[in-house]
């Protein structure tokens, strides 16, 4: 199933940019920049092939839940080599320097990661601040792939949802 047929699947209308140059060619071009500050610190921006950005919090990703989770990042041009993906007990393990956007996927997460009571619904859509070490990353509440799979009618939100997440990347 090629990309835009998965997005059409889900509901999603898909969009092109008019482009000559192929991603692999813009990832040479992005090279690190460092910038001087007042300070003796150097503002260093990893270049787009070396750590990722994308965070992922998924628990329990298994069977088909992780094939959809693959096309989840394919949908994105991403892969598992592309991002960081950990559980939410291996969350200390962010590298915090690369990331730029947490993406939590499940219901339980609000609850387990930032001690949020409120209704999941309420929660996703929003920017949230996750502290990890001493650093604030903004963080994204989605849906499980698991529950994307009994409930298809979900896929439209989870996809404003990365579509979001994706706005916080520099």
């Amino acid at each position: 199933m090629s990309h835009d047929e998965y997005l059409q699947e889900m509901g999603i209308s898909t969009w092109h940019l008019r482009q000559t140059e192929t991603p692999k060619v813009q990832a040479e071009q992005n090279t690190v920049t460092v910038a001087q500050s007042g300070s003796d610190k150097l503002d260093v921006k990893p270049e787009s092939h070396g750590l990722s950005p994308w965070v992922f919090i998924v628990d329990d990703l298994t069977g088909d839940a992780a094939l959809l989770f693959d096309r989840i990042l394919a949908s994105l041009y991403l892969t598992r080599a592309d991002i960081q993906c950990l559980t939410s007990q291996q969350l200390t393990q962010i590298d915090i320097q690369s990331a730029g956007v947490v993406v939590a996927m499940g219901s339980l997460l609000p609850k387990k990661l930032l001690q949020i009571d409120e209704a999941f619904a309420e929660v996703r859509g929003v920017v949230e601040s996750l502290e990890i070490n001493g650093h604030e990353l903004p963080i994204i509440f989605t849906d499980h792939p698991a529950h994307l799979l009994k409930h298809a009618q979900d896929k439209a939100r989870t996809w404003q949802d990365l579509i979001l997440a994706r706005s916080l990347i520099n």
